[in-house]
């Protein structure tokens, strides 16, 4: 009889353990032919909550993910936190995901602001999407691995349409 109240636990335990989101997670393969001669700052914030009220994506996982993601494809010449010629700032709007499903359909929205001398010059929203089927047992790992694509989309979407700019 124990078992049958144990193995659940365990589980549970488990599945639980499973849904960090981390920066490389979320860093697209994003490569550009645009080069911005420009120092850039990136700042994250917002904590959006899930149905499961679990933050997914924190924003200091969004900020290095953006900054891994600008430095390696050489988007703007340097990344700094002090005196930068341009800010990006990026907000978590939100996150979403069913409670219960074979399938999780996440969807993600952050909002994006560029700033030159402390200038808006450029200011989107996207909201993105990602399936995740029945790849984990886990229902917090399909969940955490949906929000993390669509988190990924989001991101190289943004930083496309940014290098259109004229900065």
């Amino acid at each position: 009889m124990y078992k049958f109240i144990v193995l659940p636990i365990i589980v549970i335990f488990f599945s639980a353990c499973s849904g960090a989101i981390s920066t490389p997670s979320i860093s697209p393969n994003f490569a550009t032919t645009k080069q911005f001669d420009k120092s850039v700052m990136v700042v994250a914030d917002g904590v959006p909550q899930s149905k499961l009220q679990t933050p997914f994506v924190q924003p200091l996982v969004l900020e290095n993910s953006i900054i891994d993601t600008i430095r390696r494809s050489r988007l703007f010449s340097l990344v700094t936190n002090t005196n930068p010629d341009v800010v990006i700032q990026v907000f978590v709007v939100y996150t979403d995901i069913p409670l219960f499903a074979g399938e999780f359909n996440s969807e993600v929205e952050i909002a994006w602001i560029v700033k030159k001398d402390n200038k808006i010059v450029y200011k989107r929203s996207f909201i993105t999407t990602a399936i995740q089927s029945k790849d984990s047992f886990a229902g917090i790992t399909r969940a955490a691995s949906a929000i993390s694509e669509a988190t990924k989309k989001n991101i190289e979407l943004a930083l496309e349409d940014i290098s259109r700019l004229n900065l």
